[in-house]
Formats: structure tokens, C-alpha cells, sequence
């Protein structure tokens, strides 16, 4: 066996850790009558059927021991009730407890043909089949769990995304993400904290050629999210920019969608909007004579950024120009753009509003990007003043030119 081939499997055994943290999820969700499972308050039968079933809910609990007093209910329950998938479940934990991973397996899929419905045994074969490096059947079971009990989903999917170092669990994952499955837009999220580009970049190509070479904006994103976490600003520009739909790259110069027309494309590139308690912003679209617009509002009370952008500007000195009004000549706080270099978001420039007309009117500022800073950022940003008064303003034709 290849080094390569001992770690996956090394790593497939260390995930059992994180199937047991959901196992122990899903027995708690099971106590209170949520689970697939059969709620206990609700248990009808007297007896060694009511035994059998206690012990089947005690087994899901990772801390419980199947000692041989439990086995020889075990093995009572699967004579006198041959068709039931409790003692098959109870019997799989206690030969995983013993080590005895392919007879663990054995059993547990005994119980799933005898309850496909019952998503701890699901979880407990994705936990087995990772531990023998069956990622594919891994990834099966997991879909299927998540399915059945979508509050799995917060302890499953954690356990996919360390999953994606592995090309065949990274295979069998994007697999299952390019049929579109109801957890695929919450997997992304997850990884985005943790995955690497080389590892985002083997996911997205698989996804893509899966889908005919669609157009894959969860799997890009995640690749793009992988890239500026690595401090790698170009090449996540790049890769943004072939997610970017060919009708709408005439957008994408210095600064993308400038007339917030809710031009189609994934951050960081494009545009994103904050809205909570401090403030808010959205792209507006034309209607009524009037044209496309970000239309935004500061309640004041906290320091915000309301709207956002990266950049990837080369050296050299830009003007930003912007036409604004706004319902408040004089904001109580400070409301502005501010342009800063990343990672750090040194600010390297600001265009301040200290006055809004009710009309829109022109407003400019000059800046330098420096050597070294090759990404950027480009926010409108409200700090609070003394009063809390809120301020209701309006956006267009953003630009950033270089000069010279």
C-alpha cells in the first residue's frame, strides 16, 4: 500500500472521532422524539420488544458500551424478531466497539435493509465506510442522512469538508454536488473556512466537467474564497472572473457594476450588501425615469460597511468620482467611501460626504495605491456621531479612473 493510500486511511479512521459528535446529536434529537427513529414516550410494547428498543437508542450514544448482558438480548431480539433492524444496529456498535470494523459493517447494513429511514444507521455506516476508505458509500450514506433529518446537516457537513484533502472522498463529494442536492449551498459555506485552493480547485473541476462544463458559481465561489484566504488576489480574480457570465464581463473593469444595476456574479468581486440594526444597502433597479442605484441607509448607533468590494488595482494614482443625494443634508455621524489595501486594510484612500443635497451632485477624490498592496477594497462605511439620526442616501455612476 502506498503512503498515499495508509494516510487517506489514517484519515478515514480519525473522522470517526466527528461521526460519534454526530451520532451523539442525533441520540439526543432521538430522546426527545425528533429522530427517524421511534420516540421512547411513545412505545408501546411491553417486554423484551421495549428492551430492544431502549438498547437500540442507548446505542446511538457514542459514550455507551454493548456488554455481553446486552448482547444476549441481542441475540434473543434477532430470533424472535428477525425482520427488526434494532438488533442488527446494537450488535454493529458493539462489533465498531470491539474494532471489528468489516463485521461492524456487515451488520449495520443488515440493519439499513431492514430500516432505510433510520438516519443514525446512515450516519453510523458513513462513519464505517469513511474508516475503510470507501468514501464514495461514505458520501452515499451522508447525502441519504441528511436527507432524512435535515438537522444533521450542522454535524454532517463539517465532516464532509475535512473529507476534500482526499481525491477519492473529494471525487465522491462533487459527485453528489453536481446533482444539485439541498445541502450543496450549506457544504460550500462550511468549507469555505477550511479548504485549500489546490483541494477547491479539484472540487470545482470535477463539479464542472460532471455538469457539461456549466457554469458552477458554489464550487467557483468556494475556489475564489480558498484563493484570497491564501493572500493569492490575482489568481482569485482570475478564477472569479471565468464564474463571471459572458453577458455581463463588460462590467467587470477596475471596479465591477459601478451603476449597481445587480450585475450577475459571486463575491468578492461583486458586490455585497449589509443589513442590520446599524444600517443597510441594496441595489435598486430603474424604474419610474429614475436609474439603477445603491440605495442605502445609516441608522447610526455602530460602525458599518454597508456595501463592499474587492479590487485588484496595480500600482499607481485613481480618481474615484460618485454622484449622491441623500434625504439629510448633514449626517449625524461620518458616512463614506473608503478604498484600503488587503490583507491588512490599511486605508489608502476616502471620499467623505459631509453635506448630501436632495439632488444628485458629483462628488471625487484622488488616491495611490502603493507598491505591495496588490488587492483592495472598496466599501461605503458609516461611523456614528453624537446622534442617533438616521440618513437615507442614494447612489450612482461609481467610477475609479487611473490617472496618468
Amino acid at each position: 500500500m502506498s503512503e498515499r493510500s495508509r494516510g487517506e486511511r489514517r484519515s478515514g479512521r480519525a473522522l470517526i472521532g466527528a461521526v460519534a459528535a454526530t451520532l451523539a446529536a442525533l441520540f439526543l434529537l432521538f430522546l426527545v422524539g425528533r429522530s427517524a427513529g421511534v420516540a421512547l414516550g411513545k412505545l408501546p410494547a411491553p417486554g423484551e420488544a421495549l428492551q430492544m428498543r431502549l438498547l437500540s437508542a442507548l446505542s446511538m450514544n457514542p459514550n455507551y458500551k454493548v456488554g455481553p448482558d446486552a448482547m444476549r438480548t441481542v441475540r434473543t431480539a434477532a430470533v424472535a424478531a428477525p425482520l427488526s433492524y434494532e438488533p442488527y444496529f446494537a450488535a454493529a456498535r458493539a462489533a465498531e466497539q470491539a474494532g471489528q470494523i468489516p463485521k461492524a459493517i456487515r451488520l449495520m447494513e443488515e440493519s439499513r435493509a431492514r430500516r432505510p429511514s433510520h438516519a443514525a444507521t446512515r450516519v453510523s455506516l458513513m462513519g464505517l465506510y469513511a474508516m475503510t476508505a470507501r468514501y464514495a458509500d461514505a458520501i452515499s450514506e451522508a447525502d441519504v442522512a441528511m436527507r432524512l433529518n435535515g438537522e444533521a446537516q450542522k454535524a454532517i457537513l463539517p465532516i464532509l469538508a475535512q473529507m476534500l484533502p482526499y481525491p477519492a472522498a473529494r471525487d465522491a463529494i462533487a459527485d453528489i454536488l453536481a446533482r444539485d442536492p439541498s445541502w450543496r449551498a450549506a457544504f460550500i459555506e462550511t468549507a469555505k473556512s477550511k479548504v485549500s485552493p489546490a483541494d477547491a480547485a479539484g472540487l470545482l473541476a470535477r463539479v464542472r466537467k460532471l455538469r457539461g462544463n456549466a457554469w458552477s458559481e458554489p464550487e467557483g465561489s468556494l475556489l475564489v474564497t480558498a484563493l484570497m484566504r491564501a493572500n493569492r488576489f490575482a489568481e482569485a480574480h482570475a478564477a472569479w472572473l471565468s464564474l463571471v457570465p459572458p453577458e455581463t464581463r463588460k462590467n467587470a473593469g477596475l471596479l465591477f457594476d459601478g451603476d449597481f444595476t445587480g450585475a450577475r456574479a459571486p463575491a468578492p468581486f461583486n458586490w455585497t450588501y449589509t443589513s442590520t440594526e446599524s444600517g443597510r444597502a441594496e441595489a435598486s433597479a430603474a424604474r419610474g425615469g429614475e436609474p439603477a442605484h445603491l440605495a442605502a441607509s445609516y441608522f447610526g448607533g455602530a460602525p458599518i460597511r454597508m456595501a463592499e468590494q474587492s479590487l485588484v488595482l496595480p500600482a499607481g494614482r485613481y480618481r474615484l468620482t460618485v454622484r449622491a443625494r441623500a434625504d439629510r443634508a448633514q449626517p449625524s455621524g461620518d458616512i463614506f467611501w473608503t478604498i484600503a489595501c488587503l490583507p491588512a486594510k490599511t486605508e489608502i484612500g476616502r471620499l467623505a460626504f459631509p453635506r448630501f443635497t436632495g439632488q444628485y451632485a458629483p462628488y471625487r477624490t484622488e488616491f495611490a495605491v502603493p507598491a505591495g498592496c496588490t488587492a483592495q477594497t472598496i466599501a461605503l462605511a458609516g461611523e456614528p456621531g453624537d446622534l442617533s439620526q438616521p440618513v437615507t442616501m442614494d447612489f450612482i455612476q461609481l467610477r475609479i479612473q487611473k490617472i496618468g
